[in-house]
């Protein structure tokens, strides 16, 4: 029965790796803080590497963040 029941764990797990999400992905610039504003270069790089990966669009997910059971 334990058996049984870890093998049908297993197959739930591994359909579900092909049904994974839709991460919005896009590129518009229309309320990008640079676009209204003269930032200098070093400020700017400073925003884009510590506020842009996780307060905009543009977010980098580590390769394990599409396994189903943890992403």
């Amino acid at each position: 029965m334990a058996l049984e029941l870890f093998l049908a764990l297993m197959v739930l797990i591994l359909i579900a790796q092909f049904f994974g999400d839709e991460r919005k992905r896009s590129n518009e610039r229309t309320y990008d803080i640079s676009t209204r504003y003269e930032i200098p270069q070093n400020v700017n790089h400073l925003v884009q590497v510590a506020y842009n990966d996780c307060h905009t669009n543009k977010t980098s997910h580590p390769w394990y963040a599409n396994v189903q059971p943890v992403g």
